[in-house]
C-alpha cells in the first residue's frame, strides 16, 4: 500500500500562521477613541508648522516653560507652543538647543529638540498668542 507523501514541516507552519492571522483579523475590533484637543490648540484639519526651520534666521528665539514644553517664535513673529511626552529635564538651563525635523525640514507636532544629549518628542504643536502681548 503507498501512502502518500506528507507535507514539509515548513509548508505545515506557513498555514498555521496564515490560519491565525486569518482569525486575528476576523475577530479584531477597531477601537476609535475621541482625545479632547487641550485649549489653544488649532482647529481640526489646521495644521501648525514652521516651514524651513534649519535654514539661518527661520527660528527668532524660544523660551522655555519649566521642563513640560516651549515657546517658539519664527521669523514672522509668530509663535508656536509645543508640549513634551515627558518632562524634558535640560531645558529650564539650557542655553542653546537643537530643533531636530525630518526630510520635510519643518516644525511640527512630530518634531522634538535636542538638549544636552537629550532628545525631547513633542506631543502637541499649536500656534498661540504672543506671550508678551505686543
Amino acid at each position: 500500500m503507498n501512502n502518500p507523501p506528507l507535507p514539509r514541516i515548513s509548508t505545515l507552519v506557513a498555514c498555521a500562521a496564515a490560519l491565525l492571522m486569518l482569525a486575528a483579523c476576523a475577530t479584531s475590533e477597531k477601537k476609535v477613541e475621541t482625545v479632547a484637543a487641550p485649549p489653544g490648540d488649532a482647529p481640526p484639519g489646521e495644521r501648525a508648522v514652521i516651514d524651513f526651520a534649519q535654514f539661518q534666521g527661520r527660528i527668532r528665539d524660544w523660551r522655555a516653560v519649566g521642563s513640560q514644553a516651549i515657546l517658539i517664535e519664527d521669523s514672522g513673529g509668530d509663535w508656536y507652543r509645543a508640549d513634551f511626552i515627558s518632562p524634558c529635564h535640560g531645558l529650564p538651563f539650557a542655553e542653546s538647543i537643537g530643533f531636530v525635523t525630518d526630510a520635510t525640514n519643518q516644525i511640527d507636532r512630530f518634531s522634538s529638540i535636542m538638549v544636552r544629549n537629550e532628545r525631547c518628542w513633542f506631543r502637541a504643536f499649536r500656534r498661540i498668542e504672543d506671550p508678551d502681548g505686543k
